[in-house]
C-alpha cells in the first residue's frame, strides 16, 4: 500500500481487515432461580449456542453447586437440572474452543410453618 506523503489519512492500494472471531459458546438464556415448597423440586434451565454456528464442536454442559469447594453435580450434564436441594447453582458451558460460566442462581426452599 502506498501512502500519499502529504496526507496520512489517504492511501492507495488494497485494504485488509482482520477480525478476531471466537468459536466458543455463548449463553443465549441464563438460568433463573426458583422458590419451592418443602418436598418439591425446581428446575434450572440454560440455553447456549456457538458464537459461530456450526463451529467450535459439540456444546456440553455441567451444573455445579456452590460450596467450599464448588461441586460438579454427577449426571447434571444437560440444558436443565432439577433439584429439591436448597443452594446456589451455576452451569459451565463448553465446546472445543472455550468455556463460559452462567450466572449463579438460587434454589430457595420455603417452609410453610
Amino acid at each position: 500500500m502506498d501512502s500519499i506523503v502529504d496526507d496520512v489519512n489517504v492511501s492507495r492500494g488494497n485494504w485488509w481487515r482482520f477480525d478476531t472471531v471466537t468459536w466458543g459458546p455463548k449463553i443465549d438464556t441464563q438460568p433463573s432461580g426458583a422458590q419451592i415448597g418443602p418436598d418439591c423440586e425446581g428446575t434450572l434451565t440454560i440455553a447456549a449456542s456457538s458464537n459461530v454456528p456450526g463451529q467450535g464442536g459439540t456444546i456440553t454442559y455441567q451444573w455445579y453447586k456452590v460450596g467450599t469447594p464448588d461441586t460438579a453435580i454427577a449426571g447434571a450434564t444437560s440444558t436443565s437440572y432439577t433439584t429439591g436441594v436448597e443452594g446456589s447453582y451455576y452451569c459451565i458451558v463448553k465446546n472445543d474452543a472455550s468455556q463460559v460460566r452462567s450466572n449463579t442462581v438460587a434454589i430457595v426452599v420455603y417452609s410453610w410453618a
